[in-house]
């Protein structure tokens, strides 16, 4: 997997350095297509109508899909596997993109969002039962890291009703340094007081190697909501990261291959190579500037019983967001 998106990137760029097209028109061409799937509107309280147009209804406001969508689901995996399960996830986001435009939302879940899990026995694919756990806990079953990939993507499509995720990521938490240190540093003002480090509200930083890391991964479990202060500090540090990048890859392509080197051993996707250089080329054309995000709107509370906190989601609220992101208004 790593070398083929090293060969996307290295073609990319090498494409983009001659100033030759070739490259970015076949990846366009075959990328472009594989990359979408129609999108189905099953969402419960949408009235669909069912035309051509996949247009739906809902509220007294008629709504058409944006077809050119698709979307990315990116996890951070917290590298805690064991000889039962295979970990959860620290983040997790979906990434949907509209590749014509370039323009981005990346959707925030709080890892505490609670969700039917579909568990299995140790390492295996053989279903166990069905148990009501936090979203982050369902990449802990399944065979092996990539069928627990496969199983967290079908579980927030799920949760997202029924929205299609063509694709998934998977980021090993301490590969978060490697990559902040591959573009040269993170740029920040911290947004809190980060837990077991000395970084502070309000002071700025370059975030590199395990400061980098802590920046995003840290946050004092015995304070309640740590994870919803440590959401909002890892979206800054992916915007941040995500303009650093195409900065230095527009000033000089080749640079994506030493960012790629720095993840060899920490990325864990599905993107094939053609789908991977189409996305470098459209944020290479279109830049990250409409980037934008949004946190999945719930009531947290605590579970006396477990100890845990959990997030409840507001589905009309998630209902509001998927129709903003993947549907535009129409004519009455």
């Amino acid at each position: 997997m790593a070398k083929r998106v090293a060969l996307a990137f290295l073609g990319c760029a090498c494409a983009l350095a001659v100033g030759a097209c070739c490259l970015v028109g076949v990846a366009r061409w075959t990328g472009d297509d594989s990359l979408l799937r129609a999108l189905i509107p099953q969402v419960g309280s949408i009235e669909v109508i069912g035309d051509e147009a996949r247009t739906a209804m809902y509220d007294g406001q008629r709504y058409r899909e944006r077809a050119s969508m698709t979307s990315i689901l990116l996890m951070g995996h917290d590298a805690n596997q064991n000889e039962a399960l295979n970990g959860q996830v620290d983040f997790l986001m979906v990434a949907a993109i509209d590749t014509e435009s370039g323009e981005t939302t990346l959707i925030y879940i709080p890892r505490d969002t609670m969700v039917d899990v579909e568990r299995t026995y140790s390492h295996t694919d053989e279903y166990a039962d069905t148990m009501r756990l936090q979203v982050a806990a369902a990449f802990a079953y399944g065979s092996d890291f990539e069928h627990s990939a496969e199983r967290m993507r079908d579980t927030v499509s799920r949760l997202l009703f029924n929205v299609p995720i063509e694709y998934y990521l998977v980021l090993d938490v301490n590969g978060v340094g490697a990559l902040a240190d591959a573009v040269g540093g993170v740029e920040v003002v911290a947004l809190q007081d980060v837990p077991k480090t000395d970084m502070r509200e309000g002071q700025p930083y370059v975030l590199k190697g395990e400061q980098a890391r802590q920046y995003v991964v840290e946050r004092d479990e015995a304070v309640a909501w740590s994870a919803m202060d440590r959401l909002e500090r890892q979206e800054q540090f992916m915007r941040a990261f995500a303009s650093r990048f195409f900065d230095t890859v527009r000033a000089d392509p080749f640079a994506a291959m030493g960012i790629l080197d720095e993840l060899d051993d920490q990325v864990l996707t599905d993107l094939g190579s053609s789908q991977m250089a189409y996305l470098v080329s459209l944020y290479l054309r279109h830049g990250i500037g409409d980037l934008r995000a949004v946190t999945l709107e719930g009531e947290s509370t605590y579970n006396e019983q477990t100890g845990y906190e959990e997030y409840e989601l507001d589905e009309d609220a998630v209902l509001r967001t998927l129709l903003d992101v993947y549907y535009e208004p129409v004519g009455a």
